[in-house]
């Protein structure tokens, strides 16, 4: 006489081992999102209006301390003015007297509707050679307008702010800091589109 068929003793059904299996990945996918690095980094409005004046001139200060390796600078206008220089200049300097590789490129103005524009840009590419700094002038015929610091490949300022006294002490003005690698790669990309730009420095 044959005995009737025992019931199995895995306590965990197929169903249910499944259902389990599907829980345990959505939970592993949830641990693993909220412990990831964001792909996007912060990003830091920088304002100069009233009552903030100084506030760009400062965070970029600290931004470019934070350089280990090197800091490219593309500015459309830098003039310290008739007082002679300001901080953002010293932070070039001290960070070339670090070790740091740092390189900026200054607008050129050419002869444009006929006139031949004075360089107001002179007296900063003077002073940032002597003090270390390798310095690019763009074509003549091609404006570079972009307002952009990359430091190590990572942090990066852009807006609306030249390094001129009026911009950093009086306009309305508007920047941001991010640390987000597409944006630095874009910014970068920008940089060794210029003539003459050491991809390397």
């Amino acid at each position: 006489m044959a005995l009737p068929l025992q019931p199995g003793l895995d306590p965990w059904p197929p169903r249910l081992k499944r259902i389990a299996f599907v829980l345990l990945l959505a939970a592993l996918v949830l641990v693993v999102g909220w412990f990831a690095p964001s792909r996007h980094g912060r990003i830091e409005a920088v304002p100069t209006t009233p009552g903030t004046e100084g506030t760009y001139e400062r965070r970029v200060a600290e931004t470019i301390r934070q350089a280990q390796r090197r800091v490219w600078v593309v500015m459309y206008s830098l003039w310290p003015g008739p007082e002679g220089k300001f901080t953002l200049l010293d932070e070039l300097a001290d960070a070339v007297q670090r070790g740091v590789k740092v390189q900026v490129c200054l607008d050129l103005e050419g002869e444009r509707n006929g006139k031949t524009p004075s360089d107001g840009n002179a007296v900063a590419a003077q002073w940032l050679t002597e003090h270390g700094v390798k310095v690019v002038r763009d074509e003549p015929d091609r404006r570079t307008h972009a307002k952009i610091i990359v430091v190590d490949d990572r942090l990066v300022v852009l807006g609306s702010h030249n390094w001129t006294r009026s911009a950093l002490r009086k306009n309305r003005e508007l920047s941001v800091i991010t640390d987000d690698a597409s944006v630095a790669t874009a910014a970068a990309e920008l940089c060794r589109g210029i003539p003459g730009w050491d991809k390397d420095w």
